[in-house]
């Protein structure tokens, strides 16, 4: 049996079944003994050769749902943050003309799960933010490939204490930047910044991310007033863009185990060999199964409820390899075991 670790350890298993998941002999006899034989291959009792192994592959998590931020678990996890300010023609025009003065600048984050000692308070006195000073594409960007970011400064003015919400104010000069880039891309820019934890915290955060409703996404609130009629006016405006980027190494592992971590970089590769199956044999049903080893499994509050496989068409190295856009599957957890088709 082998065993796999997704922080989480997990034995595997691959079905085989001609007709369905519990072939019945009804109707054989009739076709005769040499027409058609129906079979069961369990890879665990058939002793089929089988190896797995677990590698970091940096990837652009910019697509995901949410976002996450912290220092837990051996996981760093940066966020960056990058949001659509746009106005009105009339406050494009106040702006202009500088008749307004920004009173405040508050990035409100919606947590939307924890992964870890979640019983603790998260120190958000030790998140910095710091200005991102190039553009980047959330669907590319990687740990890797970085954007430029200013670390010589915390633009962060305020980090109070969060409710169902986080919230961090930003520096009035640096988000004025941004209000003014709005009429003027070449004299004032808005890469958005960086929030970093900058010393260990008990659990990584996971923050709504983007979505297509703008419910819950991740949102900058700008409080202004009009010298003009000395009337003050709040807008919020929610992200253009936003990536997690992630720092972690793999851990020590036995031989027969493997970890996959959800919204990181680690991935886990498995191999059988089936080539004891006939060539001419008509496969029913596929099924892979995984079993997860409670005392070594770390789950985040909303639960485990799926898994990702794709089949790999081409392999150069461990983490240098193609998939099949076309051949995937979901591997759903039910009955403490993790399995799909």
């Amino acid at each position: 049996m082998l065993k796999i670790k997704f922080i989480v350890l997990l034995i595997l298993a691959v079905y085989l079944t001609g007709c369905s998941d519990a072939p019945s002999p009804i109707g054989v006899d009739e076709l005769g003994n040499d027409l058609i034989k129906v079979k069961v291959y369990d890879s665990q009792v058939d002793n089929a050769t089988q190896n797995s192994n677990s590698f970091k592959k940096i990837l652009p998590l910019g697509a995901s749902s949410y976002c996450l931020l912290g220092n837990s678990l051996g996981v760093k996890s940066t966020l960056l943050l990058q949001f659509n300010v746009n106005f009105d023609e009339a406050t494009l025009n106040a702006i202009k003309k500088d008749s307004i003065t920004l009173l405040s600048a508050r990035i409100v984050l919606k947590k939307a799960y924890g992964i870890g000692d979640t019983l603790q308070s998260f120190p958000v006195a030790q998140v910095n933010g710091y200005r991102v000073t190039s553009s980047w594409d959330p669907l590319k960007v990687k740990i890797d490939s970085m954007p430029s970011v200013d670390y010589s400064t915390d633009i962060l003015s305020a980090k109070p204490a969060p409710d169902s919400f986080y919230y961090f104010n930003v520096n009035n000069a640096i988000a004025l930047q941004w209000m003014k880039n709005s009429y003027d891309t070449i004299n004032f820019r808005n890469d958005g910044l960086l929030l970093r934890a900058e010393t260990a915290t008990p659990y990584i955060i996971g923050f709504q991310g983007y979505s297509a409703t703008g419910e819950n996404a991740p949102k900058i609130e700008l409080k202004f007033r009009y010298l003009s009629t000395n009337k003050d006016t709040t807008i919020s405006f929610r992200t253009l863009s936003d990536a997690h980027l992630i720092e972690d190494a793999t851990p020590t592992l036995a031989t027969d185990e493997i970890v996959v971590k959800s919204g990181t970089t680690l991935q886990s590769k498995l191999f059988f060999d089936l080539s004891s199956i006939p060539a001419n044999a008509f496969i029913n049903n596929a099924e892979i199964v995984l079993m997860a080893d409670t005392t070594k499994q770390v789950i985040g509050n909303i639960g485990l409820k799926s898994l990702s496989l794709g089949l790999i068409e081409t392999l150069t190295s461990d983490s240098v390899f193609t998939t099949n856009s076309l051949i995937t599957a979901t591997l759903f957890t039910r009955r403490g075991n993790t399995r799909g088709t």
